[in-house]
């Protein structure tokens, strides 16, 4: 019986042992997968705080542009015929005509969701033929569809007739 016990306390303490080495294997498993899962989880970190800086320095590069480039795009909408500065393209037009000695009257149309000026004008040939130069090299957006010129009937005068389409007041755009 003493030998039976013995086996006994021996099956036991070899169970007793291979539960043991089991824990301390399984506990050993977890503590490298935690080593590991924190080691991601710090080089995610880290890559979220560079992506942040990235991302922060990103910004401030686009602002330092959108700064730089302000007087350029204040130039570009001065270039721009809108209903901003429709008002004033016409009192620029009017100052031409004066300035070329010409009278003027100005009229406008919109077909097929263009808007055009119609600018007749009259005067001798010399002064009329100069006011067509000035509107023509105007620094705006504009595109110059007719110019005709004809002698009056009555004494020296003359007449102009241009027609400008103004690309920034289409239908779409145009609220004058």
């Amino acid at each position: 019986m003493m030998n039976k016990n013995n086996n006994n306390i021996y099956i036991l303490f070899f169970i007793t042992i291979a539960i043991d080495v089991l824990l301390v294997c399984g506990s050993i498993f977890l503590w490298h997968k935690l080593n590991t899962s924190v080691s991601q989880i710090n080089t995610l970190v880290k890559n979220i705080a560079v992506h942040k800086a990235q991302n922060r320095y990103s910004y401030e590069i686009i602002s330092f542009i959108k700064k730089e480039l302000q007087p350029a795009r204040e130039q570009i909408d001065d270039y721009i015929i809108n209903k901003h500065n429709y008002i004033s393209f016409i009192e620029s037009i009017e100052e031409l005509g004066k300035h070329a000695r010409v009278d003027i009257n100005i009229s406008s149309t919109e077909l097929q969701d263009v808007f055009q000026l119609r600018v007749d004008s009259s005067g001798f040939f010399d002064n009329i033929m100069y006011f067509q130069a000035l509107i023509e090299t105007l620094p705006i957006n504009l595109i110059t569809r007719s110019v005709l010129i004809e002698k009056q009937k009555i004494g020296n005068l003359w007449g102009g007739l241009t027609v400008i389409e103004l690309p920034g007041l289409d239908k779409k755009n145009k609220n004058i």
